[in-house]
């Protein structure tokens, strides 16, 4: 897999001689983004642009029959070439479609979201939903490429912003405090000081994927504030207004941080400083937690083993620790602790 800008994307253009040429869109994607790069890059052939609505219920398998026949009608074939242009969503989605069309066309990652930049598009890991399960079935595969540039940061609301920068804060609260300082440092208004955060962000998800690239062990530790996380981003996938991923796994890393104290050996006033440092960017995201369906959605937790639930937890700041299993009382004793904990910030 290669990292670069859309010169890296016209210079691969030119090298392969793909067949045809594709481009995965939603309808935002698809009004902000996609004549920009049509205007940047020279096609050899004329793509054919598929579109989707935008939001997570396009990661479904009724989505994907849609573009798997799309495709087939549109002559794709195994020397084809899918460019999916968008934010996770739309990473996920194309890279799932692209590994599983005629069992696997190449595929170049152009994420818009500064979430999909730092998480969703790197390390080769593609998926749909099973219903609101997220990321339910998925394959292993990476892109040719993903093309990062700083210029579609612009198309993005401030809400979505914030949303990506959890996953950079994550990376930093796993594996490098310098990172983590810088998150907290940083203006999260101010697009230029959160892209220079890429780099370290990538670097730690970079190296703890060549160490386990399908996530026997270490991989594990990015899903650090998933397991609640994900839940919550189920439970309030089908609201007029739902949480966005990166506010759901801010909410999620608090509460792990919490769990981490007795589950994990964090110490208290670690664990109360970065919660008040996570909750400084997210104070706004506080659900009203129904324990009951939060857990039978965590129950189905991929990081699942014999039917208890696991989460990733702390025994220190950038020391995680994977496979800790924690009790539903465990579970709605933290998130009564953090409601009153955040009450007090």
């Amino acid at each position: 897999m290669q990292l670069g800008d859309l010169q890296l994307l016209q210079s691969l253009l030119a090298e392969n001689r793909w067949s045809s040429v594709f481009i995965l869109t939603d309808e935002n994607t698809n009004k902000h983004c996609l004549t920009s790069l049509m205007m940047c890059i020279d096609f050899p052939v004329n793509p054919e642009i598929l579109e989707v609505e935008p939001g997570e219920n396009s990661k479904s398998i009724e989505i994907c029959h849609q573009l798997w026949w799309a495709l087939n009608d549109l002559g794709a074939d195994r020397n084809s070439l899918l460019i999916n242009l968008g934010g996770g969503m739309i990473t996920d989605l194309g890279g799932f479609l692209a590994s599983t069309f005629q069992r696997g066309i190449d595929f170049i990652q152009i994420p818009t979201t500064l979430l999909a930049m730092t998480d969703a598009a790197i390390g080769g890991k593609t998926g749909i939903n099973l219903g609101n399960l997220k990321n339910q079935i998925g394959t292993f595969q990476n892109p040719v490429a993903v093309i990062l540039d700083q210029a579609w940061l612009e198309t993005l609301p401030s809400r979505e912003i914030r949303s990506g920068f959890a996953e950079v804060v994550k990376h930093g609260i796993i594996a490098d405090n310098s990172l983590l300082k810088a998150c907290f440092e940083t203006d999260v208004s101010n697009q230029e000081e959160v892209f220079q955060l890429l780099e370290p962000s990538l670097k730690v998800k970079a190296d703890i994927i060549a160490i386990d690239p399908f996530e026997k062990k270490e991989r594990k530790f990015l899903n650090f504030g998933h397991t609640g996380g994900h839940a919550l981003e189920s439970l309030t996938l089908n609201d007029e207004d739902p949480l966005l991923h990166g506010e759901c796994v801010a909410w999620g890393m608090m509460i792990a941080t919490l769990l981490s104290i007795d589950g994990g050996g964090l110490e208290a006033e670690a664990a109360k400083e970065l919660i008040r440092s996570i909750d400084s960017y997210y104070p706004d995201i506080q659900p009203e937690v129904e324990i009951e369906k939060m857990w039978e959605v965590m129950l189905r937790d991929k990081k699942n083993r014999n039917g208890k639930v696991n989460f990733v937890l702390l025994s220190k700041v950038s020391k995680p620790i994977a496979n800790v299993e924690i009790s539903m009382e465990h579970f709605a004793k933290a998130c009564d602790d953090l409601r009153v904990m955040r009450e007090e910030l």
